[in-house]
């Protein structure tokens, strides 16, 4: 049974008794959930002034397949497996699975988080990989320079304002001339104005058509090409634009980051869905220690040394996942040093903390370090979930935190069993189809049938993955559909629900490239260059750079497929690297943004990204070599 000890605290939450009332299964932080699959109808939400709860209920009859049909089918060819990637509209018409974006919808729930997007992420990631481009550049004879001025997408100038389509609409705008990128995937207007600085000094531009607006926005275009000075970032390691803020005054703006906002980014990004305290209780902690980030490095009159503990780990790893790693390292250090104070207390709250740990030493390589931290965290939780007493009183039910936090430790356990940490080229899709018995039997608490476990510990041959990759798209759409419900009973995370659609199918796609890869079908070419195709296409998505390091690894299959097809021209004596109508060399500077976007996040994988992004320079200098011929 579980605890309900929260640990010495000079307050408590009164909000905590509606949690532990729910008897909600562990959902799982690696995109799996468990199949109590609640309605959205009689659950009690709590006002969030970023949410609009109309906007995240889940349209059930869209999704691929029924979330909760349990049956097996078996498939006699792969051609009716096939049928089942194509995706199709209301009335049938088939729907190109790369087309789609997620900026049609008008209602933006994570709208405060695009301040971390514009301000907060890119001038640490944009700081950083300018450096590093400026070495590539020196090593690889300028490659990465001459790659941006033979793109007109990488060669794009930004306004200074935000259009009027999107200050309307209250939307993230990236400036772009002449058209920005969700105007564009719209397919509306796009219309800037001037902005009003300008317009004290110029009183004619006061009112603005249209038309002017174009023209305004053209010859803006045509100064600031004229003036390479204008901005002097290489368009091709800035994914999104920095405006007219310099980096180092965007540095500072980061650094003065919130309290506030610190919450907003971990229960929305980097808790993964399953935070291991209320926001109630931080928000508590800072209202009666307003002045806890000035703390310096004595913690040794601190009062309440476990709730310090907790709020500097939260810090911590936001700031990692936001590349400020200076930051984050003083964060965790203040976090360490309050943990030694009450490191052998058996309570919830320290033993969250020893999960933060963990996280945070995985994201920035510390392996050893993590493993130490774990085997601490381990021992804690089996104190923490021992079975009482027989002879006790009823038992008491576990709070929701206790719930993830198990989730957290099996997840961390599972990761080390796969090897992943210490080798992330080292686990084969045979090795991760093993582990789904046990992981659906974890947080579905019910066995896989028999012959479903028997396809996933086989190893996938031309003759049977047709068949695995249909339970394995049927799995993964059943978790999707039920996390996105659950998602709406947990106050704290509901925000999150805007990143369940694209990380699933990000997921979905990339499995589908390595099972179906076995395949000796020339049907299965198409659809497999597709997926490919849809992956690069969710790494434009706005939201991208918050997502979680799974994404890296979903991003390396789409790679392996456009590499293995631009060496296909090569080989056959082809210069234009067209194919199927797909610019490549296009579709190769993408993918090599959306690695250089998440280095600065995640040091644990940056030797294993800088091979990848080496492979794709190379591959991209060739072609434009080839080009120019």
């Amino acid at each position: 049974m579980f605890p309900n000890n929260h640990g010495e605290s000079c307050y408590t939450n009164n909000n905590n008794d509606q949690y532990q009332q729910q008897q909600q299964k562990p959902r799982p932080c690696a995109r799996v959930i468990n199949q109590h699959h609640q309605e959205s109808n009689g659950v009690t939400y709590t006002d969030n002034e970023f949410l609009n709860l109309e906007d995240f209920l889940v349209d059930e009859s869209k999704s691929q397949r029924n979330a909760n049909d349990d049956g097996y089918s078996s498939f006699s060819s792969g051609q009716q497996v096939l049928g089942s990637f194509i995706h199709r509209d209301g009335d049938g018409n088939e729907l190109i699975p790369s087309g789609q974006h997620w900026t049609d919808n008008n209602n933006d729930p994570l709208q405060h988080l695009q301040s971390f997007i514009g301000s907060f992420i890119i001038p640490s990631f944009s700081s950083s990989t300018t450096a590093q481009a400026n070495i590539t550049s020196n090593n690889e004879s300028n490659n990465v320079n001459n790659l941006s001025n033979s793109s007109d997408e990488n060669s794009s100038e930004f306004f200074p304002i935000a259009c009027e389509q999107c200050r309307q609409q209250h939307r993230r705008c990236d400036k772009r001339l002449p058209k920005c990128y969700l105007c564009t995937q719209r397919k509306v207007e796009c219309v800037y104005r001037e902005p009003r600085r300008n317009k004290k000094t110029n009183h004619d531009n006061n009112v603005k058509t249209p038309e002017n607006s174009r023209n305004h926005s053209s010859n803006v275009h045509q100064r600031n090409v004229n003036n390479p000075s204008t901005h002097s970032m290489n368009p091709l390691f800035s994914p999104y634009p920095l405006g007219k803020k310099s980096v180092n005054e965007e540095l500072k703006t980061s650094e003065l980051l919130s309290s506030r906002a610190v919450f907003d980014l971990y229960f929305d990004v980097a808790c993964e869905g399953y935070p291991l305290v209320s926001r109630e209780e931080l928000e508590n902690f800072i209202t009666h220690f307003p002045n806890c980030d000035d703390v310096g490095n004595d913690t040794n009159k601190l009062q309440n040394c476990e709730m310090f503990a907790m709020y500097f780990s939260v810090r911590a790893l936001c700031e990692s996942r936001n590349g400020l790693f200076e930051q984050s390292e003083k964060s965790i250090q203040k976090s360490k040093d309050c943990l030694s104070k009450v490191f052998d207390r058996t309570s919830i709250t320290v033993a969250a903390v020893y999960a933060h740990l963990v996280m945070y030493e995985l994201y920035t390589g510390k392996t050893e370090q993590a493993k130490f931290y774990f085997t601490i965290l381990d021992f804690l939780s089996k104190k923490l979930f021992a079975p009482e007493d027989s002879e006790s009183v009823t038992p008491s039910q576990p709070t929701i935190y206790e719930k993830n936090l198990e989730v957290w430790i099996y997840s961390y356990n599972a990761a080390l069993k796969l090897g992943i940490i210490e080798d992330f080229d080292k686990v084969s899709v045979e090795n991760f189809l093993s582990c789904i018995p046990e992981i659906y039997s974890f947080f579905c608490q019910e066995p896989l049938p028999q012959e479903w476990i028997q396809l996933m510990t086989s190893k996938v041959t031309p003759e049977n993955c047709f068949e695995i990759w249909s339970i394995i798209e049927l799995l993964v759409n059943k978790f999707k559909n039920i996390e996105k419900s659950d998602m709406l009973s947990i106050p704290d995370t509901v925000n999150r629900l805007e990143f369940v659609e694209p990380l699933y199918q990000m997921i979905l796609d990339s499995l589908r490239i390595a099972i179906l890869s076995k395949s000796q079908s020339s049907i299965t070419r198409e659809v497999i260059e597709q997926s490919a195709l849809s992956i690069t296409n969710h790494t434009e998505n706005p939201l991208y750079p918050l997502f979680p390091i799974d994404v890296v690894f979903c991003v390396k299959q789409a790679v392996e497929k456009h590499l293995e097809i631009c060496n296909s021209i090569l080989q056959q004596g082809g210069n234009d690297f067209v194919h199927n109508g797909v610019d490549y060399c296009s579709i190769l500077k993408k993918d090599l943004r959306a690695f250089t976007v998440m280095k600065p996040k995640f040091k644990a994988v940056n030797k294993w990204i800088n091979n990848i992004s080496s492979r794709i320079e190379e591959m991209i200098a060739t072609i434009e070599r080839v080009k120019f011929q």
